[in-house]
């Protein structure tokens, strides 16, 4: 709300809050009356009350919306579903006249301001009693003030706002992570782009929740593409070189915020269950990610959100075979490698052969790690899984390897 009342600085009317929206009085006004009374000097001249203003919050955040929020918000539209991803910084100051960190955080202020505007829809519009002078409506304009178009504002129409709100949401993330080869509109049916930058008061039909299968499927897509990114960044801007990936290149080195200012998971979640969408196969998702980038301990902290334990246990199997097959298979002598696999049971020898580890964002984990996360996959395996042999197989498999680790360092 302080970027609201600037707004109304700059634009409108010399203005003061009788009261804030959190029903804290004035402060400047109450210390200027302390002070009055406290030196009791007669000689002031009296002040005149100014004039009051009743305002809604609704429709002077509706009023911003339209004149400062609204064109960008459509030329950002049109450049992402033109260039199929995040632009550049150069296109960004050229079509939107915003740098790329700068239109960034603007998307995240335009999702704030949408939600704004559907809380205060679902509810009774608070007024905002605002003072004004007089001298300010001495001179004739033709354009009205930021105060005079919000007391003008129709009803807004919620479900239409929260579809806007949806759309900016997925600016956001794509501006915030970088991510490529995405367009923002296809995961949006006909119904809903028709809708897009109408007036927030319009009635016109919406579409419903049941969503062809296609576009369902694009929206899964992107957002398990979304938390895949986030990992990515991750990895790019930790302080630790061990944890950062050899191929996390970034068009835009130097303008993209540190994803640590956004928690982009909970932005992801939460545009998944406005969808519609379980956001449980996201959160495993994520899981099985932190651990593929080394983000070991991160990971252990996550798993408390996921409820469906055994499938996340599964996936997790998987990273452990991963990891495993990179310290066998990638032996630094041939003569290992065989000493290594003969030592191991043929059923788990010829699994641990099958995994790849290329697909593992970060190979060179501690031994110990993979341990842990072992002990963690045997925890959410129950007996009756299939996997449950072979994940007891492997707990006992791993003993050989720790000894030799051992004996590598005490050498």
């Amino acid at each position: 709300m302080v970027q609201l009342l600037k707004c109304c600085q700059s634009t409108s009317c010399s203005v003061t809050y009788q009261r804030s929206i959190w029903g804290i009085p004035d402060a400047a006004r109450k210390v200027e009356l302390e002070i009055q009374n406290e030196t009791g000097d007669e000689d002031q001249p009296e002040v005149d009350p100014e004039p009051e203003i009743n305002i809604e919050l609704e429709g002077l955040a509706v009023t911003l919306w339209k004149r400062f929020f609204k064109e960008k918000v459509s030329a950002t539209v049109m450049l992402m579903e033109k260039v199929g991803k995040a632009p550049k910084d150069r296109l960004c100051r050229k079509t939107v006249n915003l740098s790329y960190s700068a239109l960034e955080q603007f998307l995240k202020a335009t999702v704030h301001l949408l939600e704004l505007i559907v809380e205060v829809d679902w509810v009774d519009s608070e007024v905002i009693t605002l003072e004004t002078e007089d001298f300010w409506h001495a001179g004739e304009t033709s354009a009205k003030s930021l105060i005079e178009g919000a007391q003008e504002q129709p009803k807004s129409n919620g479900p239409l706002v929260e579809l806007h709100a949806k759309l900016v949401t997925v600016l956001w993330i794509i501006m915030g992570l970088d991510m490529k080869s995405v367009k923002p509109l296809s995961l949006f049916d006909t119904t809903s782009k028709d809708s897009f930058m109408r007036d927030l008061s319009s009635t016109r039909p919406l579409s419903s929740d049941d969503v062809d299968k296609a576009i369902v499927e694009t929206r899964e897509k992107f957002l398990t593409r979304a938390l895949s990114f986030t990992v990515n960044t991750m990895s790019a801007q930790s302080p630790h070189s061990a944890l950062r990936r050899e191929d996390s290149g970034n068009d835009n080195t130097g303008t993209m915020s540190d994803t640590s200012n956004n928690d982009w998971p909970a932005v992801i979640y939460t545009l998944a269950e406005q969808f519609g969408m379980d956001s449980d196969a996201l959160r495993r998702h994520f899981v099985r990610e932190l651990y593929s980038a080394g983000f070991d301990e991160i990971a252990k902290e996550t798993m408390f959100s996921v409820h469906d334990r055994r499938a996340l246990g599964s996936q997790l199997l998987r990273i452990v075979g991963q990891r495993l097959a990179f310290v066998i298979l990638d032996a630094s002598e041939s003569t290992e490698h065989v000493n290594r696999l003969s030592r191991l049971p043929t059923q788990i020898s010829s699994w641990i052969k099958s995994q790849d580890p290329s697909r593992l964002l970060r190979r060179m984990v501690p031994l110990s790690h993979t341990v842990d996360l072992l002990r963690v996959v045997l925890s959410v395996t129950p007996e009756d899984s299939p996997d449950y042999s072979l994940t007891s197989g492997l707990a006992e498999s791993i003993k050989f390897l720790l000894q030799d680790e051992k004996k590598k360092f005490c050498s």
